[in-house]
């Protein structure tokens, strides 16, 4: 990002890096307030308490370890070249990059922190150019929008099922501010957020795997169990309030974030939020739902639900 450099290049010039891509590289770690060490030598900087994935071997070689500001330099080196080929080639975006993003938002869940898929992204947004970004994010934000309209509750993958991983990534995406502005004054906004909110109905297959016990007052089938059929209840009412939370957290972000004016969006106020907008034109778009005979077009039933 030239505007970037521009106001890092004293940062720059003390790092003296020996390339374009390390120059980037540079730029962007002392904009993520990581400094801007005087060689490339792991030696010259504090090293980290977290290793690489091959832990064993790195502990067994003190010098394999990498400070914090040498494995951003590096990821940013590695990021500059990716965009290119992200932005020609978009399949990637959805066979490399998203399992990559969700492997990250997995590992976040598991610790408890989002620092490491964060800190990617506040990278990419140094690194990347501006169209790039756009181009590429916008990629994902519909991808994970129709996976959650297209993924089934599976009783398997409780409790992080259905729609779950590819919303808290979506959500996760959102809360940086740029890319939160990004889908605001998109096109797509509309059509983003009611992928996000969509849920694929079970059908009598899938209900038949949700439930496999189950019991009413009366029941003399021997093999019928109140006990079991409450447990799968409760089993699943847990993970679909996993994804209301996950809306919940989505909806807070819209509430935060200022509306902005698009091709698809005119009638916008000042002090207009993200959310007010899109409830907007929800209720413009579904006003003839009640109709005898409903128009085309409409939402589907489960993002007036969410």
């Amino acid at each position: 990002n030239s505007k970037v450099q521009d106001d890092l290049q004293p940062g720059l010039a003390a790092a003296a890096p020996a390339s374009p891509s390390a120059a980037v590289a540079a730029a962007a770690a002392q904009h993520l307030g990581l400094g801007c060490p005087t060689s490339c030598s792991p030696r010259q900087s504090q090293p980290v308490t977290w290793l690489t994935p091959h832990a064993g071997a790195a502990a067994a070689s003190p010098s394999a370890v990498l400070s914090s500001v040498d494995v951003m330099l590096l990821a940013a080196l590695l990021l500059e070249p990716l965009q290119q080929q992200l932005v020609l080639q978009p399949y990637l975006v959805h066979s490399a990059l998203l399992p990559l993003l969700l492997d990250l938002q997995q590992e976040a869940g598991v610790a408890g922190q989002e620092r490491p898929l964060q800190l990617l992204l506040q990278l990419a947004l140094v690194v990347w150019q501006k169209q790039g970004v756009n181009s590429i994010v916008m990629a994902l934000l519909e991808d994970l929008a129709y996976r959650c309209q297209v993924s089934p509750l599976l009783a398997q993958d409780f409790p992080d099922t259905a729609g779950h991983p590819y919303l808290a990534l979506a959500v996760s995406l959102l809360r940086q501010p740029p890319l939160m502005q990004l889908l605001v004054g998109h096109d797509s906004f509309t059509a983003v957020l009611e992928g996000l909110l969509a849920r694929k109905s079970p059908s009598p297959k899938d209900l038949q795997a949700l439930l496999p016990h189950v019991w009413w007052p009366g029941c003399r089938d021997k093999t019928a169990s109140e006990e079991r059929l409450r447990a799968s209840v409760s089993v699943i009412t847990a993970t679909l309030s996993k994804v209301e939370q996950r809306q919940f957290e989505l909806m807070e972000l819209l509430l935060a974030a200022p509306a902005q004016h698009s091709s698809s969006s005119s009638d916008i106020g000042d002090e207009d939020c993200a959310l007010l907008v899109f409830l907007r034109g929800l209720l413009q778009k579904n006003r003839a739902a009640l109709r005898d005979v409903p128009p085309p077009g409409l939402s589907e039933p489960t993002v007036i639900m969410s």
